[in-house]
């Protein structure tokens, strides 16, 4: 498992960027690794799974966009992606990656213009490396975990029915699903319950960060054939149609409460592994990444 954390700026002068930049994003990525490894970059986008999680750009945008739903890059202000890696061939893509941005020192190509790469900050692990991390923590007096949800999340309930918060009866057994579906031995796999976790965790929500909106991971053209010789990255046509989901952000702590060993231990593994996994849906298009603390560990 890997992250990646970019920091990036225009190349040329400010452009319009829309306000979910995750399927830009995306595009971009893939249109780098296909030069780098066409192989590897058609399997990434061939995965039914979001085994590639991105944030989108994440930082402080003009309001003032040339087009609806647009807002401008602003030249003097840096901007992060956070990129993280859970594929089967994680290692092959982290390489890849880091050979585009840091030793190529390739541009990240969108719609509009391109973002040169100012800096690579990366973290890799292992499942065994994070159960003894987790383990360590707990033994170290870890009381819950705190997530930071800093692009939109969004779970679909049935339908097109979201969530509007992360219930923990959900959020936990869904990230153990995602992890069991990851390690190659059953005896990594963990299986928290929602009646335990429902029993042995209270939440606590930052109201003032808390908020809820939509967001696009998916945009297409009313004639498909505007599209043809032109590269997913690069095609700066005004899209006329677009696929939303209800997503929310903010910060939720997950504090125990008489809870078990076992559960100690699970929470604190799958709140470090959503930082490289991702929650809920679509997380290589922009929605899903978090940023995790260990409460009563990491001075909070």
């Amino acid at each position: 498992m890997h992250r990646l954390t970019l920091t990036l700026r225009p190349k040329n002068g400010t452009f319009p960027v829309p306000f979910s930049t995750g399927p830009q994003v995306y595009s971009g990525l893939l249109s780098v690794l296909d030069a780098v490894d066409e192989e590897l970059a058609q399997t990434i986008h061939d995965d039914p799974f979001s085994s590639l999680v991105n944030s989108g750009l994440q930082g402080h945008f003009d309001p003032h966009g040339v087009e609806h739903d647009y807002h401008q890059l602003l030249l003097d202000k840096p901007y992060r992606l956070h990129l993280g890696i859970t594929h089967p061939s994680d290692d092959e893509l982290f390489e890849a990656l880091v050979r585009a941005f840091v030793i190529e020192d390739r541009c990240l190509p969108l719609a509009h213009g391109e973002l040169s790469v100012e800096s690579v900050q990366s973290d890799s692990t292992t499942p065994n490396e994070l159960l003894n991390h987790a383990s360590e923590l707990v033994d170290g007096g870890a009381a819950g975990v705190r997530f930071q949800f800093i692009s939109p999340t969004c779970y679909q309930r049935y339908g097109n029915v979201w969530d509007v918060y992360p219930d923990r009866t959900e959020l936990f057994p869904h990230l153990a699903d995602r992890w069991n579906a990851m390690v190659t031995s059953e005896d990594l796999e963990i299986t928290p319950t929602a009646e335990a976790v429902g029993r042995e965790l209270y939440t606590d929500v930052d109201t003032g960060a808390y908020d809820i909106h939509s967001v696009v991971v998916h945009r297409w053209k009313r004639n498909s054939a505007e599209s043809e010789g032109q590269t997913a990255a690069t095609d700066g046509g005004e899209p006329s149609n677009a696929k939303q989901c209800q997503g929310f952000v903010g910060s939720w702590s997950y504090r125990f409460k008489q809870a078990s060993t076992a559960t100690k231990h699970a929470v604190v593994l799958l709140g470090l592994f959503a930082e490289y996994a991702g929650v809920g849906r679509h997380n290589a298009r922009g929605a899903g990444t978090v940023q995790t603390d260990i409460i009563g560990v990491d001075g909070s």
